[in-house]
């Protein structure tokens, strides 16, 4: 992964060479240093797991992908590492060429194997105490309110 733009050089004139660099320089700028290490560090998860069952990385077969998401998730990953790895899947395979699994034909798999990790795995959110007579009193000081509206100390 390390040339993002695919470019051909061969017979190409030396200002060619220029925009090449150019446009690669500008790939690498579309993500932050710190989303391309991690991203990164998910795809090589994503290779050793491959290597570990025969199958090749590139281009990932979305059965594949569901799958290797299914693992993560038994692992006790949270469902935005697991978004978060699928992402870096996808970032790279469209920089090597590929379309990424989660657009590919049988992409479904990949949906919804991850709709089912974020319903089963999320944490519901944390319901907050209604604010009694007490709260709002303090939260909204009537004398205070009235001196700030007509403009006096």
């Amino acid at each position: 992964m390390d040339d993002v733009v695919a470019v051909t050089e061969g017979g190409a004139p030396a200002a060619l060479g220029q925009e090449a660099d150019a446009a690669r320089g500008y790939a690498a700028a579309s993500r932050a240093a710190s989303t391309r290490l991690i991203y990164d560090a998910d795809w090589q998860r994503f290779q050793t797991w491959c290597a570990a069952r025969g199958v090749p990385p590139l281009p990932a077969d979305p059965g594949m992908v569901a799958r290797f998401c299914a693992g993560e998730a038994e692992a006790g990953r949270a469902p935005s590492t697991i978004t978060r790895r699928l992402a870096a899947i996808g970032w790279a395979h469209k920089r090597a060429g590929h379309k990424p699994p989660q657009r590919a034909d049988g992409s479904g798999a990949v949906a919804e194997v991850m709709a089912g990790i974020r319903r089963s795995r999320a944490a519901p959110p944390a319901q907050k105490a209604a604010a009694d007579a007490d709260v709002l009193a303090k939260l909204i000081d009537l004398p205070a309110v009235s001196k700030q509206l007509r403009g006096t100390p």
